[in-house]
């Protein structure tokens, strides 16, 4: 066993040579593996400290004042997220029948709206959605109706009864001037020509006269007892005595 010299012995120093400005100067030289300073010095890995509490490390980042409290930390919480509900009803099912169930959308479906916690608040959202779509389509249908039936209304009758007796009596007057306007009834000198009167031409004047005035008081008669008939409805309208209009 070799015994290390009682004391270390520095290698000898070059002499000393001015070199020149700008270059740096050589480094030492290294002491070899053989040399009595290495052979008895263990190799150790290098040792790095352990991580700082939190606490310590924002007092180090702040100046180390005791004055300033260290900020407070953002880290996010989590929580369990919704997707990731599992129903407490399948905790005793066996993987025959959770396959069974994961391949069945109608089950899936049925868990979720019965066992989910935010199905609740979902179906009380579409329901409520539901019910405004529901109440503006039958507003719009409502107005569609009121429109398609407006000619029906109490008023549009009412005003259709007015124009209908106006209508009446305008085609008895003037259905009155022309009879009284007809030349078929009078001679050249304006003087009625009766039947047999003036010979045989005044005769067949005289009897087409007749059937004229025959026709006339016929058609006068029924056009002025629509007009009669209209108004007296009117008028009752107007008294409130018409069924299922007071």
């Amino acid at each position: 066993m070799a015994t290390s010299p009682p004391y270390y012995s520095p290698p000898p120093v070059p002499p000393y040579h001015e070199l020149p400005t700008g270059i740096p100067p050589p480094p030492p030289p290294k002491p070899t593996s053989n040399h009595a300073s290495r052979s008895g010095t263990p190799y150790a890995a290098p040792h790095f400290l352990p991580p700082l509490p939190p606490a310590q490390t924002a007092a180090s980042t702040t100046g180390g004042q005791p004055g300033n409290p260290p900020p407070a930390s953002h880290a996010p919480t989590t929580s369990s997220s919704p997707e990731l509900f599992i129903p407490s009803i399948l905790a005793d099912k066996s993987r025959d029948d959770l396959l069974h169930i994961l391949h069945s959308p109608a089950l899936l479906a049925a868990l979720y709206l019965s066992h989910h916690p935010s199905s609740p608040h979902n179906l009380s959202t579409l329901t409520a959605a539901l019910s405004a779509n529901l109440e503006r389509s039958w507003r719009d249908k409502e107005n569609e109706m009121d429109v398609a039936l407006a000619r029906f209304s109490a008023r549009a009758l009412h005003a259709r009864l007015g124009q209908a007796v106006g209508e009446a009596d305008a085609v008895s007057r003037a259905l009155e001037e022309s009879f009284l306007e007809d030349d078929g009834l009078d001679d050249a000198e304006g003087e009625y020509v009766g039947p047999g009167g003036g010979g045989a031409d005044m005769g067949n004047r005289g009897v087409k006269a007749s059937k004229d005035v025959d026709n006339f008081v016929k058609s006068y008669r029924g056009v002025r007892a629509l007009y009669h008939l209209r108004k007296e409805r009117k008028e009752r309208w107007d008294e409130n005595r018409v069924g299922g209009w007071r």
